[in-house]
């Protein structure tokens, strides 16, 4: 009787660590291809408004800083909508009109802060 008992633990151990693994690749997936999806249709001049019905609520936002202002200075950026996965990380940077005025997006094998040069031309 114990020994059946451990057997039903262990393999339930088992199931719910087998899906929990497939409830997070899901969400994985889920919430790339949506961010994924949302930023291929944000254009530059686009409302805040509109970007949050794209893509949803952000992961972080945050005011440009000195270090973004000093590597776009043509920008006229004064927040940035940020939104993470595990491997991809998208940007969108507003003016202080709710505007937007630049987008980025990073992936894992680019490295942090490497923009790919096709999220450039837009």
């Amino acid at each position: 009787m114990k020994d059946h008992f451990k057997q039903n633990i262990i393999v339930t151990g088992i199931l719910l660590i087998f899906i929990s693994f497939l409830i997070g690749l899901g969400w994985y997936f889920y919430r790339t291809t949506n961010f994924g999806l949302g930023f291929s249709k944000v254009k530059i001049g686009d409302t805040k408004a509109k970007v949050l019905s794209l893509m949803g609520n952000e992961s972080i936002n945050k005011p440009c800083n000195s270090e973004i202002r000093q590597k776009y200075r043509d920008k006229d950026c004064f927040e940035i909508n940020g939104y993470y996965s595990i491997s991809e990380y998208w940007a969108i940077a507003f003016d202080d009109k709710g505007n937007v005025v630049e987008k980025y997006r990073w992936t894992f094998d680019d490295g942090y802060g490497k923009p790919n040069e096709i999220d450039m031309l837009f």
